[in-house]
């Protein structure tokens, strides 16, 4: 998702998802994107709703490494009785981003939850950024002024409200689209292989080499070669981790095939510098 960066620092900025769990599975992909981009500081990210074990069985699936992130696993209702201890992380680990995942069960009743939003000014003081998951109508929530129910305060405090259950519309009809050009490209190959079976047997032959290649300093720089990589297993699922983590990547005036072997390029040439 291409929005996981654009928040302004030092602000809250709430994000609605529609449900506890995809407020997990999004957060946790924000928090990753951030520890990816190292640009934008240390990321703390807070459990609010989940046991340890549900929540570290997502972490192992969206978070890749441990370097430049933490965490907290926050007992349920407990959010503001971990303040001084999200502090002392803050300060310790030099903390830029704070990553709610589930606001609404964070506390007890609404008086806890009212000292917590005006403590959490203390933060925003030090220029940290409150990235806040929570469950809300997006057509009824603003930025800048007090809501009733969950976000009550909050939404006043805050710089941003994102609706992430549009655009999850938008991706599921994208992914439709996309699915189908693997389809139509799944066809031609068929078609070449069939029409054509002695020049396909010369290309199976020939090996295919990455797109892009990792230089002596450590830059990614794309080769220019004719041939396509090859949509097997392996590469799908490299396209995949890549848009979990960064959103659909078609570029404008970009066919499907383009795209694939640039974003495929891209994921096996960082791996090539990490083992390097």
């Amino acid at each position: 998702m291409n929005s996981y960066l654009n928040f302004e620092q030092g602000e809250i900025s709430i994000y609605l998802a529609g449900n506890a769990l995809t407020n997990l599975q999004l957060s946790l992909g924000q928090a990753e994107a951030i520890r990816r981009d190292k640009r934008h500081g240390a990321v703390l990210y807070i459990n609010t709703s989940f046991t340890t074990r549900r929540f570290l069985s997502a972490w192992r699936e969206h978070i890749s490494s441990t370097e430049g992130i933490y965490s907290l696993d926050c007992p349920l209702g407990e959010l503001l009785g971990e303040f001084d201890e999200i502090m002392k992380m803050v300060e310790k680990h030099n903390i830029r981003q704070i990553i709610i995942n589930n606001w609404e069960y964070g506390f007890k009743d609404s008086r806890r939850k009212e000292q917590a939003i005006f403590g959490l000014q203390e933060f925003l003081n030090k220029g940290v950024s409150v990235l806040v998951y929570a469950q809300s109508n997006p057509e009824k929530t603003f930025a800048g002024k007090i809501m009733h129910g969950g976000l009550g305060k909050l939404s006043g405090l805050s710089i941003s409200i994102n609706d992430l259950t549009k655009r999850q519309k938008t991706e599921e009809k994208q992914d439709a689209i996309i699915s189908e050009d693997v389809n139509l490209v799944a066809n031609e190959i068929n078609d070449l292989d069939t029409l054509q079976p002695h020049i396909w047997l010369e290309d199976i032959k020939e090996p295919i080499g990455s797109v892009f290649s990792v230089t002596e300093s450590g830059i990614i720089s794309q080769k220019m070669v004719s041939k396509h990589l090859p949509m097997s297993n392996k590469n799908r699922k490299l396209l995949a981790e890549y848009e979990k983590l960064h959103g659909k990547s078609v570029l404008p005036g970009e066919s499907y095939r383009q795209m694939f072997d640039r974003v495929v390029g891209i994921m096996i040439a960082e791996e090539e510098l990490v083992e390097a």
